[in-house]
């Protein structure tokens, strides 16, 4: 996810995340042919992601 923000995206800060740039990244990986169920799994994984930044404060909730 890194490197498609970073490449794809231009974003090289947390902060800087919002809702459209995780839509594209999940979009990228049904068009890369991820199954469903890796994809539901990554989904998972992101939003346990930044549920815990936005508890720590380091961001701002962004949906």
């Amino acid at each position: 996810m890194k490197r498609y923000l970073q490449e794809k995206r231009g974003i090289t800060e947390l902060e800087s995340i919002t809702v459209h740039d995780l839509k594209a990244y999940i979009r990228s990986k049904q068009l890369d042919g991820l199954q469903a169920q890796s994809i539901v799994s990554m989904f998972k994984m992101t939003r346990a992601f930044f549920f815990r930044f936005e508890s720590e404060r380091y961001v701002e909730k962004i949906a």
